[in-house]
């Protein structure tokens, strides 16, 4: 089953793929599926929830965005016509957004748009620069605190998800990490860090304090599942701590 799914990777990634693999060699098929469905249920749900807490702030955003454009594009240029009339000097705020106004209003600029979005696809083309790409927009991203928290909460609930379905249906650790490593196969830092996670747990660190210490999961997450791996039963502590 699982070389068969592997054959429409738009329908089925890797990850499922993988899990699926894993039950089919532990004889747990039907319970895997069972719990991949019921995986990818809480994941849709998860999803749907973090877009609508962000719904507001959008709407937010780009409500204050219309207005600055409004009073930038049709207020102050009546505001410059007005001052002028009366004899006035405009002040240096003043004269710092009739510049940006001017750089908007350039015939060059839509040129300019054009021209560096083709270099950004055409250098996302190449797996190196889309790997670089992805790792400026991450750092870029990481700036904004509730997008950093948000992205860092939903990449935890996903690596516990895959690590706790392949424990369940009967896979290792090391076939846990290998699946991990590739559902951020387009996120270089990520990527990284669990590979890092992996080398250190066959360089015979404890998994436990490994995970715990990875950087990969929030604090009290990372301490539940050290408690997990200590109590033999990691597979329900990252259940539990999705």
């Amino acid at each position: 089953l699982s070389k068969a799914m592997s054959t429409f990777p738009l329908v089925f990634d890797k990850v499922i793929v993988g899990l699926v693999a894993a039950g089919e060699d532990s004889g747990r098929l039907a319970a895997t599926l069972l719990d991949i469905a019921a995986a990818e249920e809480r994941r849709v749900a998860l999803r749907s929830r973090v877009i609508s807490s962000l719904t507001y702030p959008l709407v937010l955003t780009s409500f204050t965005l219309g207005v600055t454009g409004v009073f930038m594009f049709y207020v102050l240029p009546l505001d410059v016509e007005l001052l002028g009339s009366m004899g006035v000097e405009l002040p240096a705020v003043n004269r710092l957004l009739l510049w940006v106004v001017g750089i908007f209003n350039s015939p060059w600029l839509p040129l300019l748009l054009l021209m560096f979005c083709g270099g950004l696809w055409a250098a996302g083309r190449l797996e190196a620069n889309r790997r670089r790409l992805w790792r400026a927009v991450t750092r870029l991203v990481g700036w904004l605190p509730l997008a950093r928290e948000l992205l860092h909460k939903g990449r935890s609930v996903r690596l516990l998800q895959i690590l706790s379905l392949v424990l369940t249906s009967g896979g290792s650790v090391e076939q846990a990490m290998k699946l991990m490593s590739s559902a951020y196969a387009d996120q270089p830092d990520i990527e990284e860090a669990i590979e890092g996670l992996r080398n250190e747990v066959l360089r015979g660190l404890d998994l436990g304090v490994a995970l715990d210490r990875s950087g990969l999961f929030p604090p009290m997450v990372g301490a539940l599942l050290r408690i997990g791996v200590e109590a033999g039963r990691l597979d329900q502590m990252s259940e539990r701590a999705q």
